[in-house]
């Protein structure tokens, strides 16, 4: 998002994208959500790596890594879903006023939510806030149900920051096709 004056006396919309933010260029985004809701304990963690670029507006760059989502009910049935995830075109956009943005693009256009897994379409994008002293940016997410293979209840809140990636957990990510395994634990009743 690039905003122009119109006027040199124009007043400065204090969401407009200023100088880019201080960000690192080999980040971390990590997440968790953790909770009980629907009779299921649900716990989600996203460990993703991030190699960004400055641009003039904005950070331009890759992103991807694991995510794991379960929701289990008392008896322990329920899903494990891990899989890898993979964004070729991802931007983080810091406004003047502290506002973050971290989405994925695909041929210059936000992705946009597809309404075909509740889970996916929240992790196309997060909204949060950059601190300068940390140089991260930092928000809060919903782990929502996959939509599939049973996994229909169970949203969590949680957090997330991008961070400094540190030197021992630094990998260069090559794109792959998207890798999902899903565990499905029946009751004990049914055991």
């Amino acid at each position: 998002m690039v905003t122009a004056a119109l006027a040199s006396g124009a007043c400065a919309d204090p969401a407009a994208p200023a100088r880019p933010a201080e960000l690192p260029t080999d980040a971390v985004l990590l997440a968790v959500a953790e909770g009980v809701n629907a009779g299921l304990t649900v716990t989600c963690r996203i460990d993703f790596i991030a190699t960004l670029h400055p641009t003039s507006a904005d950070y331009r760059g890759t992103m991807g890594g694991e995510i794991q989502r379960k929701a289990l009910a008392p008896d322990e049935s329920g899903i494990s879903f891990f899989g890898d995830a993979y964004y070729a075109d991802v931007r983080v956009v810091v406004s003047s006023d502290g506002r973050a943005s971290i989405a994925s693009y695909q041929d210059g256009v936000p992705v946009q939510p597809t309404g075909e897994s509740r889970f996916w379409d929240e992790l196309r994008s997060f909204e949060g806030r950059y601190d300068a002293s940390s140089r991260t940016v930092s928000g809060s997410w919903t782990c929502r149900p996959v939509d599939a293979h049973g996994d229909t209840a169970g949203a969590v809140e949680g957090h997330w920051t991008l961070q400094a990636a540190g030197s021992s957990s630094w990998v260069h990510l090559e794109p792959r096709p998207e890798r999902v395994r899903v565990v499905v634990r029946p009751s004990r009743s049914s055991r």
